[in-house]
C-alpha cells in the first residue's frame, strides 16, 4: 500500500488525541503491506485497498510517467529553442560557433513552433472538455 505513513505506529502518533480513530483504519495502516487482508476490514478497509490497487506502482505506470515528463520538458523548451535558434543564441551556447545558417535554423524553428502550436491546441481541447464537464480551472475561472 502506498500511504504517507510507513506503519500504524507513525499514523497513530500523528493522529489527534481528541479524535477516536476507527479500528478498521488503524488495522488498515498496520496491514498495509497486505492489501488483500486490508480489503476485509469493512468499508474503510475496502476503500483503502481499492485506493492501493488504483495507485500501485508498476513498471508500465513508471514508464508512462517518465514519458509524460519528457514530453512536458519538450513542450516547454520547444518555443524557447524556436526563438533562440534564429539569433545569436547559438553563439552563446557554443562561443566558437557563429549564428546558424538559415537553411538549418528555419526548419528547426518551424518544428519547434509546430510543437508549441500543437501543445496549445491540445491544452485548449483539454480545458474545453473540462469546462463542458462542469469542472473549473485551478484559479476558479470557468
Amino acid at each position: 500500500m502506498s500511504t504517507p505513513y510507513p506503519d500504524a505506529r507513525t499514523w497513530a502518533q500523528e493522529h489527534s488525541l481528541a479524535d477516536v480513530p476507527r479500528l478498521a483504519r488503524l488495522e488498515g495502516f498496520a496491514f498495509q503491506a497486505h492489501p488483500e487482508i486490508v480489503a476485509s476490514f469493512g468499508a474503510d478497509g475496502a476503500a483503502m485497498a481499492r485506493f492501493t490497487a488504483e495507485h500501485r506502482r508498476t513498471p508500465e505506470r513508471t514508464a508512462k510517467n517518465v514519458l509524460v515528463a519528457v514530453l512536458g520538458i519538450v513542450m516547454v523548451l520547444a518555443p524557447i529553442l524556436g526563438v533562440a535558434i534564429y539569433g545569436t543564441a547559438a553563439a552563446y551556447i557554443a562561443p566558437s560557433a557563429g549564428p546558424l545558417p538559415a537553411q538549418v535554423a528555419v526548419p528547426i524553428a518551424g518544428v519547434c513552433f509546430l510543437i508549441a502550436a500543437l501543445t496549445q491546441v491540445a491544452l485548449w481541447i483539454v480545458w474545453l472538455r473540462g469546462v463542458r464537464a462542469g469542472r473549473r480551472c485551478c484559479w476558479g475561472w470557468p
